[in-house]
């Protein structure tokens, strides 16, 4: 009885692990907070408040593109469920992460072994990518859960003798295909080719999706998640297509680079995508060490299990690597957020099926085990008795209950915001969240009976910030009172009669 629970007991060890290191900045509310998140927030906030659903998500690096509005349509259920609050969506995108990390448990557990399910769920945990991710709201951040389902279905459609249910297979595989493309459009237009012409490489593929049933259920979910941005398309002449085609046809670059310098940078790149996953260089290092020595034990044996498998993880890898290098700008590294997900199921692969024929291989993991336990140990600790940096959605939050606090007339009052990206998105959220919250209302920027707030964040180009307040400040004589939260300057005007 106490081996069938033991496995759940572990994960639940883990669990409490991995919110133990997450929870503080939860709690103090000092999670990233910036233009991007009080755009999609008041998006959402827009679309109940005008009952208008949109079809296209948010704007992307390049002029004309956008992401999906699948990240929008998410976002609406921690918005219901929790009534507007900005830390909601963070309590949410952790909720979401951890139901990836559980799903990845169970399914690495059964074909892999607990060794394997162990160790994959702490490098998760422990990870400084993955608890960034888990601790930050964004479209590409959604790419993660999304990527592990993906990568499950496409395992199983390798590795299972028979596929049950292979029309919901198939729809599932479009499904999350698509998605990942709408989270994160940049990640699409690469990850979608590659899986098109892996379906003719690929023996186990092209037997599947040849079959008409599997390929038309299939097409299906990409359709259905790619159906508001047609809609989108349609009403907009097709604006997203005809730049898309310019792009291939006519491509302008801001900062083009020579081809070698722009494949040293994609190995940067990759080798940043590695190293992420581990806490400490010295994981880093071990781990390194044990891929390369489990890959040549892989090799010699000529073993063939998961072989085709892991073949087409590494064909993604490669194909993503290679087709990165031919575009000739600057490469963000979230544009493939949740590549990092293929590289465990390649580790996974490679550890399984050799500590099945290598003692010291099982030793080798169990210790690895053993120090990922003592260093999440030691981050808790350390993390604990440390003062959270007061930041982000925190001082937000702070500078707008300051203001309402203070403010007499808080049915028509004015407010003036500067703020570096020039968008006061992040403000103008949390104004919108205590009307929903108490019924204050939203500030005016019209001076009213001479009085008027300014919140004023600083700018490393001081000269715009003088510039703004040369033509926002009353031209009279006004008294000022001024309060200084973290780095904002909050400063109300009253002009003197």
């Amino acid at each position: 009885m106490f081996k069938k629970k033991l496995p759940i007991l572990v994960l639940v060890g883990i669990l409490i692990l991995y919110i133990l290191i997450r929870i503080k900045p939860l709690q103090f509310q000092t999670v990233g907070y910036t233009y991007d998140q009080g755009r999609d927030f008041l998006k959402v906030a827009e679309m109940f408040a005008t009952k208008k659903l949109t079809f296209i998500g948010p704007t992307t690096g390049i002029n004309g593109l956008y992401h999906g509005a699948w990240w929008y349509y998410l976002l609406t259920i921690p918005f219901l469920l929790l009534k507007g609050s900005p830390i909601g969506f963070y309590h949410f995108n952790l909720l979401v992460q951890v139901g990836s990390l559980v799903a990845l448990y169970f399914f690495t557990k059964k074909y892999f072994g607990n060794l394997i399910a162990i160790l994959l769920a702490l490098i998760i945990t422990l990870s400084p990518y993955f608890i960034f991710t888990s601790l930050f709201v964004g479209n590409n951040i959604m790419v993660l859960p999304v990527m592990v389902g993906f990568l499950i279905i496409n395992f199983k459609l390798f590795e299972d003798r028979k596929i049950d249910r292979p029309l919901t297979m198939s729809l599932f595989a479009g499904l999350t295909l698509g998605l990942i493309g709408e989270f994160e459009l940049s990640f699409g237009l690469f990850l979608i080719p590659t899986y098109f012409l892996a379906l003719f490489i690929f023996k186990k593929l092209r037997t599947f999706y040849f079959k008409l049933s599997n390929i038309g259920f299939f097409l299906l979910g990409l359709g259905i998640i790619f159906t508001p941005r047609l809609l989108f398309e349609i009403k907009n002449k097709f604006l997203q297509t005809k730049t898309i085609l310019s792009f291939l046809f006519k491509p302008k670059f801001l900062n083009p680079k020579p081809y070698v310098e722009i494949f040293n940078d994609r190995v940067a790149l990759f080798k940043g995508y590695y190293e992420g996953l581990f806490p400490h260089t010295f994981f880093t290092i071990f781990f390194g060490v044990l891929i390369t020595i489990f890959l040549i034990s892989y090799i010699r044996k000529k073993t063939k299990i998961y072989s085709p498998v892991l073949l087409f993880f590494v064909y993604v890898l490669g194909m993503l690597f290679f087709l990165s290098t031919l575009y000739k700008d600057f490469f963000w590294g979230y544009y493939f957020d949740g590549i990092q997900y293929v590289m465990i199921f390649v580790i996974a692969i490679i550890f399984s099926v050799t500590i099945t024929s290598h003692h010291w291989g099982r030793l080798s993991l169990k210790l690895l085990i053993l120090l990922m336990l003592l260093n999440g140990t030691w981050h808790v600790i350390s993390s604990w008795k440390s003062t959270p940096k007061y930041e982000g959605l925190a001082v937000h939050r702070a500078i707008v209950s300051y203001i309402i606090a203070h403010e007499e007339n808080l049915n028509n009052y004015c407010v003036r915001i500067y703020t570096p990206p020039v968008f006061p998105h992040t403000y103008n959220y949390v104004f919108a969240y205590e009307k929903l919250k108490r019924g204050v209302s939203l500030p005016g920027t019209e001076w009213i009976n001479g009085a008027c707030w300014f919140i004023m964040e600083p700018d490393p180009f001081e000269e715009r910030l003088i510039n703004w307040k040369k033509i926002n400040e009353p031209e009279k004589k006004a008294k000022v009172t001024s309060v200084k939260i973290q780095d904002v300057m909050v400063n109300h005007y009253e002009v003197i009669q």
